[in-house]
């Protein structure tokens, strides 16, 4: 930064260059035409001069300017202040001063976000960052003419790859993009391409960036064929893979990805639909699995059934309504390491909506689905898994909220001891109860099931109810419950609690 010294040295030379300067162009303009023809080269080292001082008139404003008063130590930090600078921003702090200019435009990692959008700036960005990790993205509508940014990324430029996005509008011109893509990539760290139109679909061979993607953290592909598993996946942790073709996918594929990536924690299948294997004891050990999501309209438990899900892990199932619930659960509970011992089932049915979530000592298990028609099949299916696959310590919590009857024989289902019910809760927004209607026929039979581990009652104050036990219990607006309430046939209920209707 200038001394005030240095500053009045350059003004007192700037003012004298240019009094030299203006006297000698008044000498010029007062010669006749052939002196100045003559003069030609001096006319010119005059207009360099010229040229020169209001550079250093420039120079000195900038100078003087009080933004530049701030000190360098200061001033590099402005860009590690806020990370997330919009391309406008940072190529405006290029334009404030030299100073400015000389400094940001050094700082190589300021220019490592590369959009492809256009293609001067895509050089720029290149070019300043230097040897740099770059992010490249690449959004396009439509087919990529041969002058289009993107093909700026050349083989120098793919070697400093730390990560790519592509979202083009259809894979064929999705085509003309990964022949560029065949040199090793050696610091990609996230991969994510998507086509949003259902079509044909391009596939991604092992040529990929010379098929070795050991560096890779993220894999993200939506409507992309694949030739997995590709090899040296050893550092990946999140794998993303969604839509893709019917049949295109094999669990065999699959399982073999999953043993070539030992570090994945998260892993998203989006209507992936494996197909099935003749390899029936096949199992994969997710060892460093954390979260493990599956949204599908098809049996996914010919898949699951193959994995091994440890301590800590969270399952999370989103089925088609027309499909059971056994069709989605593994075939064995030892398959789910993480609930080995159920220590609580959470079971939801809200109209035409039921969700189940399964507790363990570690780790969770959500399945959500709309069903069509009721709940019955699903719900009886699961139940028959259930009581199958859990221990007896189990705590089965039930919530009903829905406005349709249930079945007669879910109903005393869900009331059998083998369910080990321990919490019923019927919404106050229920009028009638259609879990009280549905057990109504049966109020005086001997062979009414109560579970023998009923422990929390919760009914609704808006009407009167009639449960199969020794009494009747009313639950009106002076809220009667008789001694009797508190003793089901076999079970101690300990808390009964009246809510509001």
């Amino acid at each position: 930064m200038s001394t005030p010294v240095n500053n009045d040295c350059h003004l007192s030379q700037a003012s004298s260059l240019l009094r030299a300067t203006k006297k000698a162009l008044q000498d010029v303009a007062l010669s006749g035409r052939t002196a100045i023809d003559l003069n030609q080269d001096e006319i010119a080292v005059i207009e360099q001069d010229a040229a020169e001082v209001f550079r250093l008139i420039r120079s000195l404003r900038n100078a003087l300017a009080p933004i530049n008063k701030m000190p360098p130590e200061i001033l590099t930090l402005i860009p590690d202040l806020w990370y997330y600078w919009i391309d406008s921003q940072l190529i405006a702090l290029t334009h404030v001063c030299r100073t400015w200019r000389e400094m940001f435009t050094s700082r190589s990692s300021l220019w490592t976000r590369v959009d492809c959008n256009n293609a001067d700036k895509t050089r720029v960005f290149l070019e300043r960052s230097k040897s740099s990790p770059i992010n490249v993205s690449l959004s396009r509508g439509g087919p990529l003419p041969p002058d289009d940014p993107f093909f700026q990324i050349d083989h120098r430029a793919v070697k400093r790859l730390v990560s790519l996005h592509i979202d083009v509008t259809a894979e064929k011109y999705l085509r003309c993009i990964t022949p560029r893509l065949f040199h090793p990539a050696p610091l990609l760290e996230n991969l994510s391409i998507y086509i949003p139109r259902e079509e044909p679909h391009h596939a991604l061979t092992a040529t990929l960036f010379g098929g070795d993607l050991s560096s890779l953290k993220g894999l993200d592909l939506t409507r992309i064929r694949t030739e997995l598993p590709w090899r040296n996946m050893v550092n990946l942790t999140i794998f993303e893979l969604a839509h893709t073709p019917p049949g295109e996918i094999s669990t065999t594929q699959l399982l073999d990805f999953f043993e070539s990536a030992p570090r994945l924690q998260e892993v998203t299948l989006l209507y992936v639909s494996p197909t099935s294997i003749d390899q029936d004891e096949r199992l994969v050990s997710l060892a460093c699995l954390k979260c493990l999501e599956i949204y599908d309209d098809q049996p996914v438990s010919p898949f699951i059934c193959h994995l091994l899900i440890p301590v800590g892990a969270n399952l999370s199932i989103n089925i088609n309504p027309d499909s059971g619930v056994d069709d989605h659960l593994p075939i064995s509970i030892n398959n789910l390491r993480n609930l080995l011992n159920f220590t609580k089932l959470l079971l939801y049915v809200q109209d035409l909506d039921w969700q189940i979530e399964m507790i363990g000592p570690s780790g969770e298990v959500n399945m959500n689905s709309t069903l069509r028609g009721g709940p019955t099949r699903l719900l009886l299916g699961f139940l028959d898994w259930v009581n199958t696959s859990t221990a007896s310590t189990v705590e089965l919590i039930l919530k009903i909220t829905s406005r349709e009857r249930l079945p007669h024989e879910l109903a005393h289902r869900l009331l059998s001891p083998m369910n080990l019910l321990r919490t019923l809760t019927i919404s106050p927004c229920i009028t009638p109860c259609p879990f009280i209607q549905a057990l109504n026929p049966d109020l005086n039979s001997e062979s009414v099931l109560v579970c023998p581990r009923l422990e929390t009652l919760v009914l609704p104050r808006s009407e009167t109810i009639i449960l199969p036990i020794y009494g009747r219990v009313t639950v009106g607006p002076d809220i009667e419950i008789m001694e009797a309430a508190r003793e089901l046939r076999g079970a101690k209920i300990k808390s009964v609690q009246i809510v509001e209707g």
